[in-house]
């Protein structure tokens, strides 16, 4: 709100074109597709809830390290022979506890 101040149509003038190029719908499509798995499957605490959150988004589990370290983060290598596509996701902070551990 800092920089709108008074004018509230401030931040759509800001992301007109040319500033910021509308999105296409396939980009759209993609990061709707990668979304859940880099907000939620990335985060699970064991293998198996890994396996069964990507499973319901179409991937399977090739690959996982659930227990991450300040120098080792814990991520999670997913694959759809469907999509022919591989998704490798890295867990970030996600919370007060990880910003420790990134500390």
């Amino acid at each position: 709100r800092e920089e709108r101040g008074c004018d509230p149509k401030l931040e759509v003038k800001m992301h007109a074109p040319p500033r910021c190029l509308p999105l296409s719908d396939e980009k759209l499509a993609l990061l709707l597709e990668f979304a859940p798995i880099a907000m939620r499957v990335v985060y699970e605490r064991s293998l198996v809830d890994v396996q069964r959150h990507a499973k319901l988004h179409g991937y399977s589990l090739l690959f996982a390290e659930v227990n991450g370290t300040a120098t080792r983060p814990a991520f999670c290598l997913l694959g759809c022979s469907r999509r022919k596509r591989v998704v490798l996701a890295v867990r970030g902070t996600r919370d007060l506890s990880d910003m420790i551990i990134d500390a």
